[in-house]
């Protein structure tokens, strides 16, 4: 198994959700995780606040991104154009163009 894998496949498996969701206090993807008591389950059980974003589960939706291969770059371009907007390096008015520019530059042909 090729390193990029195995490390994707720690990070969603139930140990790196168990590690992620005590470190972080994001909620876990990993149901396996959740229920095993010597990983999270014991976990929620002594930190009931914690488990808060596990309550919301029956009410998420479908999580929505920018179409195709490209939309994690998308996603960072928006990010460093909000930033130089907000620290002032740009204006608005050069920053926006700039920004629809570059992220239509990323997307996928047929959503042009």
């Amino acid at each position: 198994m090729p390193v990029m894998e195995s490390h994707q496949a720690f990070v969603t498996g139930p140990e790196g959700q168990t590690a992620m969701a005590k470190l972080t206090g994001y909620m876990p993807g990993n149901k396996i995780a959740v229920e095993k008591a010597e990983l999270l389950g014991s976990f929620y059980a002594s930190h009931p606040n914690h488990s808060t974003s596990l309550k919301q589960v029956p009410v998420l939706g479908e999580w929505t991104s920018f179409p195709g291969e490209n939309a994690l770059k998308i996603i960072e371009v928006i990010k460093d154009h909000t930033e130089a907007l907000v620290t002032a390096r740009y204006g608005a008015t050069e920053t926006m163009p700039k920004l629809v520019q570059d992220v239509n530059n990323l997307m996928p042909a047929q959503c042009k």
